[in-house]
Formats: C-alpha cells, sequence, structure tokens
C-alpha cells in the first residue's frame, strides 16, 4: 500500500524519529513534505519508490535510514533538508530523479552503490563553496558520475 503521511491541515508535526510500517510500497508526494521538527526517518525495504517531495524541507532531519529495497528516490524527495549530513543508499537503489537531495546544505558524505544506473540533474548541493564525498566502487555509474566534477572527492569501497 501507499503511504500519505503527515498531510498538513492543523494536524500536529511529528517532532519525534518516525518508522515507516513494513509493507508501504511508496512514500506518496509530499508525505511528510514541510515537517520541520522530524529529527530521523527510517524507510523499510518494503517501499520501492520515495515519490516527489516527499520529505521535502525536514530542516532538522540529521538521520535518515534507506533499508535494502528501495529502487527510486523521487524528484526532489529530500530537498531542503539542510540539516542532513549524510546519506547511505542501499544496493537496491537504481535511480535518484532530479534535485533528490537539492539543497541540503550540510550533505557533505553519501555512499552510492553500484546497482545505481540514473542519476538526475542537480542532485547533490554540491559547488566551489561545497564540496562532497562520495563512497562507491570503482568504474560504477557512481564514480563515473562524479569523476569529473572538482566539487567531488571519490573514495573507492568494496562492495
Amino acid at each position: 500500500y501507499t503511504f500519505a503521511g503527515w498531510t498538513g491541515g492543523g494536524l500536529a508535526q511529528p517532532t519525534k524519529d518516525v518508522t515507516i510500517p513494513q509493507g508501504v510500497t511508496i512514500i506518496e508526494e509530499r508525505a511528510f513534505g514541510d515537517c520541520t521538527e522530524l529529527p530521523a526517518i527510517t524507510i523499510p525495504g518494503t517501499v520501492k519508490r520515495i515519490d516527489i517531495y516527499a520529505f521535502w524541507a525536514c530542516n532538522k532531519l540529521t538521520k535518515l535510514t534507506i533499508e535494502e529495497g528501495v529502487e527510486v528516490i523521487g524528484d526532489s524527495a529530500f530537498g531542503v533538508c539542510m540539516h542532513l549530513p549524510e546519506v547511505k543508499l542501499p544496493s537496491t537503489v537504481t535511480t535518484i530523479e532530479d534535485s533528490a537531495f537539492w539543497k541540503c546544505e550540510e550533505l557533505n558524505k553519501v555512499t552510492l552503490p553500484k546497482s545505481i544506473t540514473s542519476i538526475g540533474s542537480e542532485v547533490f548541493p554540491v559547488s566551489d563553496d561545497h564540496k562532497m564525498t562520495v563512497y562507491g566502487e570503482k568504474d560504477s555509474f557512481a564514480h563515473n558520475f562524479v569523476k569529473d566534477n572538482k566539487n567531488f572527492t571519490f573514495v573507492e569501497t568494496n562492495g
């Protein structure tokens, strides 16, 4: 089933860690959008897709756990999660859509699995003022994605 999550409308925002229930297959558009007090989220492997803007502007999000099974990180899914320092994607992720981690200004460490075959535009907040370390396997899609960008440092891992 899909998970619509917190949708506003005067309801209290989550202020404690949230674990999405097992059995959810899609986290819908804006399910947790603008949950500015959400500190941590755990996404189970039954989720296959994290939809567009699903966690948009979760400004206090500092811990993200994505379990094996998730395949697609949608467009701007974690955009403007300004205090998220690190992301480790499981080996089942194949696609990271445009702006998935756009404006995540404290994001400086990302682990990308060899399963990735598509990375959209402006996915990560890199610039001359914001460098990022990417962990992944040599000659993988992720390695080729970052190797010609001076704002990324690539660190080789072994699976």
